[in-house]
């Protein structure tokens, strides 16, 4: 990638809000900025900072910033900011535009990384990604840009609490990326293959071909990629337990046992011909399954770009009672169920019946 580390504010006489200790949005976010491009170029990664732009206005200065940003051939574009309100205000949000699924994407990333490194933070709505539409605050920066962008709002400045932490632990959130990479590497995966009990196989696609048989060869494409990258990883694919319950309390204290650090379900969706699209689903408190949410829709989607996912960007909440309940919330550790396209959709099962390899490696790239 080439990536432009734009710092909010940056026109004349513009310096954006005030912390409650009086430092401004620009001031922090060029000193942030700055040590990130300096890590990112140690790691072999072209990039930039923009802190000076051009225009007598708003709407001129983003129209410049656009032609600027598509003249150099920046692939990706982030504006570094911090959010300010009332005392109370709190958490994080990545904005990116409403349309963008590169944006949607690269939002997911910056998300899963961020909650990794700063899992006690609070994300805004729907896990602190916010899709942005024509009118909507930051959307000419988003808007205009020819390459995925974001803004990031990681705190509230005007909060005190937010303020005394992140003023002092800058370093964190630009290293957070890396030491996410370096802790995955670091992780024990339970590939759990949904319907492993003896006599359910789920769902069938319009073929015949049970949820089990696809995802187990889907799951040992997984491992093996995995083990090459160095990821201690397991194939599931018999679970004990004369019915469903009971499967899911066993399988449960098995993973813990083992000392596995996160655990994947895989499935598909079944239900009408023309019902469509991927979601990722994650119990509703798990603050590390939403993440691991995160890393897996982003990852899917670069893969699949033309895959549309269901509701809320495709990660769902699952609350006491939801289907996949038990798996999610027996286990101890982060844990996802991955529903990837529909089987009982004819088109979705042509191609992802013949793409189990290039699904495999979107999941292996979540995690490695």
């Amino acid at each position: 990638m080439k990536l432009a580390i734009c710092i909010g504010h940056s026109r004349h006489g513009d310096n954006g809000a005030a912390s409650v200790t009086g430092v401004s949005e620009y001031t922090y976010n060029l000193n942030v900025g700055t040590l990130m491009r300096d890590i990112l170029r140690k790691r072999g990664v072209e990039c930039e900072v923009i802190a000076k732009y051009a225009g007598n206005n708003y709407g001129q200065a983003m129209r410049l910033l656009a032609a600027h940003l598509k003249d150099k051939g920046y692939t990706h574009a982030i504006e570094l900011h911090f959010n300010a309100a009332s005392p109370s205000a709190h958490g994080h949000e990545f904005l990116y535009w409403h349309s963008s699924k590169g944006g949607r994407s690269l939002a997911g990333q910056f998300a899963s990384s961020f909650q990794d490194a700063f899992p006690e933070s609070r994300p805004r709505n729907n896990g602190g990604l916010k899709p942005i539409a024509p009118g909507d605050r930051g959307g000419l920066f988003l808007s205009l840009t020819h390459c995925p962008s974001l803004i990031l709002e990681p705190f509230f400045g005007s909060n005190q609490e937010e303020w005394q932490y992140f003023s002092t632990n800058t370093a964190w959130i630009v290293r957070g990326g890396g030491e996410n990479h370096h802790r995955m590497r670091e992780m024990k995966l339970a590939i759990c293959i949904g319907h492993s009990r003896h006599g359910d196989n789920g769902a069938a696609s319009v073929t015949g071909v049970s949820e089990y048989t696809y995802n187990l060869n889907v799951g040992t494409l997984m491992r093996d990629i995995l083990r090459k990258r160095g990821v201690e990883c397991e194939v599931i694919a018999k679970y004990a337990g004369n019915n469903y319950g009971q499967a899911m309390r066993l399988l449960a204290a098995h993973l813990k046992d083992k000392g596995y650090t996160h655990a994947i379900e895989l499935h598909f969706n079944a239900a009408s011909p023309s019902a469509h699209g991927h979601e990722f689903l994650y119990w509703h408190s798990s603050k590390g399954g939403r993440s691991l949410a995160g890393q897996f829709a982003s990852s899917f989607q670069d893969a699949f770009p033309e895959s549309r996912p269901r509701n809320n960007g495709g990660l769902k909440p699952i609350a006491p009672g939801d289907r996949g309940g038990l798996f999610l919330s027996l286990t101890h550790c982060p844990s996802l169920i991955l529903e990837p396209f529909f089987g009982s959709n004819q088109e979705e099962w042509q191609y992802f019946s013949t793409n189990q390899d290039k699904l495999a490696m979107a999941y292996a790239d979540a995690v490695s």
